[in-house]
C-alpha cells in the first residue's frame, strides 16, 4: 500500500508508478470537497494482502474495509495539507495504496518546508489517528495491549470494544497505520519520505540534490530487499526490489537528461 504523492519535477524522471486511467468499476465521492476515486485494483490488493492475516471471510471484509479507511485518511492528510497552500488536489486509491495528485501550477510558490509539511502529513494524521483510538479508549477504561517490532511501536485493544467486529476493526486500523505509516516514511522514492529527502537534500545542494536522493533511496530499497530476505517475506522481498529498481531506472534516466 504505498502512498504516493503525484508531483511535478522539473528536473526528475518519471517513475514506474503513476495516477490509472478511470475505469468502469471506479467508487467515486467527494470528501471535504475534495474528489475521491477508487480503482477496482486497490479492493484486490487489499483482498490480497489480508489472505494471510485474516483466516475467515468476515475477518478478510473487515480487514479490507479497515485498509480503505486507513489509506483514505492517509492520503486526506495529503490533500488537507495542500489546501492549506490553496491547492486544489483529488485523490485516488489504487494498487497498493494511493495517490494525490495536483495541477504543478498551482504548486511553484510552495518552499521547501512546504513540500515536507505536504509530505510528512500523511504518516503523521495516520499516527495521530492511532493516539486518538488509543487515547479514546484508554480514557474510556479499556486496557491497551503495547508490541514493539525494531524500532517500531504498535498498540491495539488489549480487550473487547464493544463487539468482535469493532475491536478487529480498531486492531487492524491501528496496525495498518503505523505499519505503513512508518513505511512510507522511508527515504525511497515514490513514498513519501522519499519526496521528504528529495525536498531537503535539493534544498541543501541544488546541483547534486536529485542525485543524492535517488543514491539513498537505491541504497535504503537494497537495505529492506536485505530486511525482508532475513525475514523470508516474499511480498517485502518484491516491493522493494521493485521501489529500487524504479530509483535505479530514474536515475539512470535522469543523468541520461543532463548528459552526465
Amino acid at each position: 500500500m504505498f502512498a504516493l504523492r503525484s508531483r511535478k519535477f522539473s528536473e526528475f524522471p518519471p517513475v514506474l508508478i503513476g495516477e490509472p486511467p478511470r475505469s468502469g468499476g471506479d467508487l467515486v465521492f467527494p470528501l471535504f470537497g475534495i474528489p475521491v476515486r477508487v480503482h477496482p485494483f486497490f479492493w484486490l490488493i487489499a483482498i490480497m494482502l489480508g489472505v494471510g492475516l485474516a483466516p475467515t471471510l468476515i475477518e478478510l471484509l473487515i480487514w479490507t474495509v479497515a485498509v480503505f479507511l486507513t489509506v483514505l485518511v492517509h492520503e486526506m492528510g495529503h490533500a488537507l495539507a495542500m489546501r492549506l497552500f490553496g491547492i486544489q488536489p483529488w485523490v485516488t486509491l489504487y494498487g497498493l495504496g494511493g495517490i494525490t495528485s495536483y495541477n504543478p501550477a498551482e504548486a511553484y510558490h510552495l518552499s521547501t518546508w512546504g513540500n515536507v509539511l505536504i509530505s510528512f502529513a500523511g504518516p503523521g494524521v495516520q499516527f495521530a489517528l492511532v493516539a486518538a483510538i488509543a487515547g479514546i479508549l484508554s480514557a474510556s477504561g479499556f486496557e491497551l495491549d503495547i508490541r514493539r517490532w525494531g524500532p517500531v511501536f504498535f498498540v491495539f485493544p488489549a480487550e473487547t470494544v464493544v463487539s468482535w467486529g469493532v475491536t478487529r476493526l480498531l486492531s487492524y486500523m491501528m496496525l495498518v497505520s503505523v505499519l505503513w505509516g512508518a513505511i512510507n516514511l522511508l527515504p525511497i522514492y515514490p513514498l513519501d519520505g522519499g519526496h521528504i529527502a528529495r525536498d531537503v537534500l535539493v534544498a541543501a545542494d541544488p546541483q547534486r540534490g536529485t542525485t543524492q536522493s535517488l543514491v539513498l533511496s537505491i541504497v535504503a530499497a537494497a537495505a529492506m530487499v536485505v530486511v525482508g530476505v532475513a525475514m523470508r517475506d516474499m511480498f517485502m522481498i518484491l516491493m522493494f526490489g521493485f521501489l529500487g529498481y524504479g530509483s535505479y531506472a530514474a536515475l539512470h534516466a535522469y543523468r541520461n537528461q543532463r548528459g552526465w
